[in-house]
């Protein structure tokens, strides 16, 4: 075996010996090459031993194929980076050049001059669009960005923490259910905007339309006297715009007022920054590679052990063809894309790394062939990705797989704006990863999630272990099974504090066996896709013919070795037809030897939809199944478990998941068993009131340690619709570190993640008197963004009934099928203590068809009841709901306190008001007042 050495103190011209060492990567790779050229490349290959120092990215070719190993001798101390040190370029900022500045932030600008450090390059800010995949959204190389001492700065941007609202739009007519407004304009509010000067480069980041679907779109124009934003029409929001989705602006000169934010001025090529709090200035870089740092073109038989990997404009690691390529022990960190990006090739291995602060996603792989089946050995295992999403939030998770035949194994996922593990395709396996605080910034969207269809088939969720995901109301899912997802087998995973631990959207063939569901809110849900068969629209029926089906058929899979390897698909035939595709329902789902504890086990939703679709056979459901410490997140089964007598039930071994140690990793970071941790900072909250109506609400921060439970002091805070308030929260002084936060608002009481939560304004009712007369219950009004009022709810206790009187102010009542877009009233009652929510419907007649009333439970519709007295009448202006229903058939007890809530759904233009944030977990939760929590 021929050794090779390199120092940043060598010269490409020495014999790259211990002694004479190459300078550079280049150096020794084209000794390397030099040897195959003269015949003299040993068959036990090269090791290229690399000693602490910065190095600058390389290319390597087909042509640079070994076996060949580049090895750090010391673990991270040598940096291979695309980049530039700045730091003596460092300078106060001249006070004529920050004049737009805030007064009190001035003086403590810096510059660094980029062109004198010889820095011409600045990049572009790109706009994305929507895309779910890789290959939709294509991928957006980053501007040039600063970091100091190793962390990654801020564009200056406004609000410096959470988002604002989209006040409303020009012309809500051009809203439809599925999309937004498509024109190029919004109303803002307050008078903010009118202060920038830099409108030709203004950008804006947003959920224009759904939280699950962020785009980075460009100002064209701010308009002051309208308070109104014009787009840029080549890089407008894909799917138009909603009112109340929420948004910031970045790349604003004017708002760098916060310590850790930067912009570059590219007229002068000056870059100013407000250092981050707290450490002296050691170290200020900037990217400017626009190539991966790393790239290997159809190479094969080539390692990286132990390198730190930063500071480039595109991915951090490149592999593109070749096969078994190895990069190891190393850190990736500081890109503006991919941590690494495999595409094509075979038995590539992402191995103990540790990937974070990337503008893109963790790990890209693509590999395999599905039409073949043949799989394409690509691995990513024990690794630690978090902080990810700088650039694009949704969709780049800690590790995105597509084709065939992949695997993910023992991988710490955790602290991600969006998903966890993105997989597509077939016959893969994810196995013994923990994963947690993940979708801290968006919704409908899984830890695990497969936006699969008909032809992903055959993969494998095996023995991981996911935790409190997502944010209150914010739905998260553990298990997405999105789209038609089906051949999927969930086996053996433990599921904690999850509001939908395993999710099924309308699949079929899925086997769910041997998990442990832990406080989760359903264990398992069942729904039918697209609104069930009978409200199906028939633009996804031509979706399911041009997408679905023809993927399908594209891979022959009535044939061999699609027919072997997936016979059940057969039974989709029936559905098809020459010219149509008929609604396919979730079928062959089943449900065996898991534990069902502290939280509801099965939901189902959609029409109607009967439990039978998922078969549940020996499994543990409400009886303590003895773990051994669930508060530390241990969960071995003591050996008196119930659970173990379950025919066929195996406990988990929880010691194979998560990290583990090898030469690389040589220890393992202690598992986080609290939900946050306190800084010396008092925290600040920002309410979001995205509702019609005023928000005033008392809101206190509490902190719970080990033994002891103290209050911050209540603060008032008060909001008009559609705006937002700041507040800061005095921090109790406590003893230790680690603490669990809760937040109390309407006397609700919601552990906080580390983004925003919800603080429901629920209506308590405690002491209403018995009355004759409902007219004497103060009412509660709906009302639109424009003050008309369109419904008044008044409730009131009669005996032993509940009594509910609604004026609905609708001149066009429509009744469909699929209420959600016709004219109705919907209620919501639970207990104060427990999770029970009933939830009433009442459908005015329209036509032919008469009123109806109905009740659900868990999302099922509860048949063969009557409510004591009940009718819907017409009115001049709409009409009127009176109906008495009995306390116990709602799971209350007569004067004791109970949460109740109400929504109107008026028919013209489809419009949904909600009095107060529904608490069913199966509403499009689209109204809320959110609170977000930061350090200052």
């Amino acid at each position: 075996m021929t050794v090779f050495f390199i120092s940043p103190h060598g010269d490409d011209r020495h014999p790259g010996t211990e002694s004479k060492p190459f300078a550079t990567l280049v150096g020794a790779r084209d000794a390397i090459r030099a040897l195959k050229k003269a015949g003299n490349f040993p068959a036990d290959g090269v090791v290229v031993m690399v000693r602490p120092g910065e190095y600058a990215g390389m290319e390597l070719a087909e042509e640079d194929s070994g076996p060949v190993t580049y090895r750090a001798t010391e673990r991270g101390q040598a940096i291979i980076h695309g980049g530039c040190d700045v730091t003596a370029y460092i300078t106060p900022a001249a006070p004529e050049l920050v004049e737009r500045l805030d007064p009190d932030v001035r003086a403590q600008v810096l510059q660094i001059d980029l062109r004198a450090a010889g820095i011409t390059d600045f990049g572009t800010i790109k706009g994305y669009r929507r895309g779910r995949q890789w290959d939709e959204a294509g991928f957006v190389t980053a501007p040039l960005e600063l970091f100091v001492n190793g962390q990654p700065l801020t564009l200056a941007r406004w609000p410096n923490r959470g988002s604002v609202i989209v006040a409303g739009v020009p012309n809500p007519a051009t809203i439809t259910d599925a999309r937004g407004s498509p024109e190029p304009f919004f109303h803002y509010t307050g008078e903010r905007p009118a202060r920038w000067r830099n409108t030709g480069d203004l950008w804006m980041r947003g959920f224009w339309t759904w939280d699950f679907n962020d785009e980075s779109v460009r100002i064209k124009t701010i308009i002051p006297e309208r308070r109104l934003i014009e787009f840029d029409p080549a890089a407008k929001p894909s799917v138009g715009v909603n009112p109340g989705q929420s948004y910031y602006y970045y790349n604003v000169f004017e708002e760098l007022d916060q310590p850790g934010e930067y912009y570059v001025d590219r007229e002068s090529g000056r870059l100013f920054f407000l250092p981050p709090l707290g450490s002296k200035i050691r170290q200020a870089f900037v990217s400017l590679r626009e190539t991966p740092v790393l790239s290997l073109r159809n190479v094969s038989h080539v390692r990286f052990e132990g390198f730190e990997i930063m500071g480039g404009r595109s991915h951090g690691v490149e592999i593109t063809g070749g096969s078994h390529c190895v990069i190891a022990g190393s850190v990736i960190r500081n890109v503006g894309g991919n941590g690494v990006m495999i595409q094509g090739g075979s038995h590539h291995v992402v191995d103990s790394c540790d990937i974070y602060n990337c503008g893109d996603g963790g790990i890209f792989m693509d590999g395999g062939d599905r039409h073949t089946l043949t799989p394409g050995g690509h691995v990513a295992v024990n690794n630690d990705i978090h902080r990810l999403g700088r650039w694009k939030l949704c969709y780049r998770p800690a590790v995105n797989i597509y084709g065939c035949g992949l695997r993910v194994a023992n991988n710490r996922i955790h602290d991600l704006p969006h998903c966890g593990i993105l997989f597509h395709g077939n016959d893969h396996v994810i196995e013994n990863n923990e994963i947690y605080r993940v979708a801290l910034e968006s919704a409908d969207v899984g830890a695990i999630y497969f936006p699969g269809n008909f032809a992903g088939r055959g993969n494998v969720i095996r023995g991981n272990f996911i935790h409190h995901v997502g944010q209150p109301d914010y739905l998260c899912m553990g298990v997405y099974l999105d789209d038609l997802s089906g051949g999927v087998l969930v086996a053996e995973n433990i599921f904690y504090r999850v509001q939908r631990a395993v999710n099924i959207h309308g699949g079929r063939d899925i086997r769910i066996t041997n998990n442990y569901f832990i406080e989760c809110e359903p264990g398992i849900c069942v729904g039918l896709w697209a609104g069930g068969e009978r409200s199906m629209p028939e633009s996804w029926k031509k979706w399911l013919m041009d997408g679905p089906r023809r993927e399908l058929e594209s891979f022959a899979y009535m044939k061999p070795p699609w027919s072997e390897r997936y016979p059940e698909l057969a039974s989709l035939n029936r559905f098809f037809h020459p010219d149509r595709i008929d609604y396919i329902p979730p079928e062959n789902l089943t449900a065996d030897r898991n534990i069902f504890w502290g939280g509801t086990a099965t939901r189902f939703e959609g029409e109607g939809q009967p439990p039978v679709m998922l078969a549940m056979t020996n499994n543990l459901t409400a009886t303590d199944p003895r773990f051994s410490q669930p508060d530390r997140l241990d969960f071995r089964l003591l050996p008196d478990s119930p659970a173990l007598g379950l025919p066929g039930f195996r406990a988990i071994d929880v010691s194979r998941i998560g990290l583990y140690t090898n030469q690389w990793r040589r220890a393992l970071p202690a598992r986080e068993v609290r939900d946050f941790r306190l800084t010396a900072e008092p925290p600040i909250l920002t309410i979001r009131n995205n509702t019609d109506i005023p928000y005033d609400e008392t809101i206190s921060l509490v902190t719970v340690p080990v033994q002891a439970e103290a209050s911050s002091e209540p603060v008032r805070v008060q909001v008009d619709p559609w705006q937002s308030r700041q507040v800061t929260l005095k921090l109790p002084t406590l003893p230790g570190g680690s603490y669990r936060l809760y937040a109390y608002g309407a006397g609700e009481r919601w552990p906080l993640a580390r983004a925003k939560i919800v603080i429901k304004s629920v209506w308590q009712i405690t002491a209403i008197s018995k009355l004759a007369d409902l007219a004497e219950c103060p009412p509660q009004n709906l009302c639109t963004p424009d003050g008309q009022i369109h419904a008044q709810v008044r409730l009131a206790l009669m005996d032993t009934d509940l009594a509910i009187r609604a004026d609905i102010t609708d001149p066009v009542p429509v009744r469909v099928a699929n209420f959600w877009e016709g004219s109705c009233f919907e209620f919501y009652v639970s207990p104060m203590t427990g999770s029970d929510i009933t939830q009433l419907v009442a459908l005015p007649g329209a036509g032919d068809s008469p009123p109806a009333f109905k009740r659900y439970r868990g999302g099922a519709e509860t048949t063969g009841w009557t409510p004591s007295n009940w009718e819907i009448t017409g009115t001049d202006r709409g009409y009127r709901l009176v109906a008495r229903v009995p306390m116990a058939e709602l799971g209350l007890t007569p004067n004791q306190p109970f949460r109740a809530e109400a929504a109107v759904t008026v028919a013209h233009g489809k419009t949904r008001i909600v009095l107060f944030d529904s608490y069913s977990p199966y509403l499009n939760n689209e109204k809320f007042c959110a609170v977000q929590i930061a350090a200052p």
